[in-house]
């Protein structure tokens, strides 16, 4: 966490993003927003926070020697019913960009390149 911001609204934002990737997720599986048969609603965040969530990896960038994103891997049964198996969220650099430590932003560019 000490490559991201972590004020509160740093925070909230992160896991906005989170709970938005999980969103396009479940679109692009069930065709739906619903997780457990409630509608999800990201704007004030999610069900899965950036810091202390699902484990988080660095993802290598369209650029070279840069990260493209990150991806989250939520396991089975943490979020949802046990049959709709794993997700692997996405989030690209250029959404976490605003959220990373100045000093660190030369860090991320490109896209995800997975």
């Amino acid at each position: 966490s000490d490559l991201f911001l972590n004020d509160a609204e740093s925070e909230q934002a992160l896991a906005t993003l989170v709970c938005n990737a999980l969103l396009d997720d479940l679109r692009a599986t069930t065709s739906d927003a619903t997780l457990n048969g409630t509608r999800l609603n990201c704007s004030q965040g999610g069900p899965l926070p950036f810091f202390g969530g699902p484990p988080l990896i660095f993802l290598p960038s369209t650029e070279p020697d840069k990260f493209g994103g990150v991806a989250m891997f939520v396991s089975a049964g943490r979020i949802a019913p046990i049959q709709m198996g794993e997700f692997i969220l996405t989030i690209p650099q250029a959404d976490l960009r605003d959220y990373v430590r100045p000093a660190d932003q030369n860090l991320f560019a490109g896209e995800p390149d997975i």
